[in-house]
């Protein structure tokens, strides 16, 4: 018996569309011009297209537009990676206590042994993923690549928590 496997779904239209107007790099765009782009307002039933055209035209093209609240799309600046990426860090360090609280709601006597090995082994990771992005943690890393002037090695920044 041969087993089928799924398939991807194909782009809509309407995400292939603003695929194309983000690839030509424009340095602005509104949210009204992309929902007339996509035949639908982005802000609403059509976010999901604007979302995976986003995505695309990272993967893609090497761009990556940042949102602008109540206006539109703007192409990310050299200055804008910095606020991007504690954005990130931001949201994973939350995300990370957030997990822990979910996480310590079960009764862990009722685990399997191999259970409670995986339970705890990930609510460390958790732990650890907490500590690295608390703001403390970033601006010893701060320190760090001042010293450097580059980006430390994975086995350095480690170092660096360890201190």
């Amino acid at each position: 018996m041969e087993t089928i496997k799924p398939t991807i779904a194909e782009r809509s239209l309407a995400t292939n569309m603003l695929i194309q107007e983000l690839a030509k790099g424009v340095p602005e765009i509104t949210y009204i011009a992309l929902s007339k782009i996509a035949d639908g307002d982005v802000q609403r039933e059509c976010r999901g297209n604007l979302t995976t055209a986003r995505r695309a035209i990272l993967k893609e093209h090497g761009l990556w537009y940042v949102a602008v609240r109540r206006y539109g799309l703007r192409l990310m600046a050299a200055g804008d990676a910095t606020g991007v990426g504690m954005s990130s860090i931001t949201k994973m360090h939350r995300e990370s206590i957030r997990g822990v609280q979910r996480m310590s709601a079960v009764d862990t006597s009722k685990l399997t042994n191999d259970q409670r090995i995986k339970y705890h082994a990930v609510a460390s990771g958790l732990g650890a993923i907490s500590v690295v992005t608390q703001p403390r943690a970033i601006g010893k890393l701060e320190t760090a690549v001042a010293l450097k002037n580059e980006c430390l090695a994975i086995g350095d920044t480690l170092d660096e928590f360890r201190k």
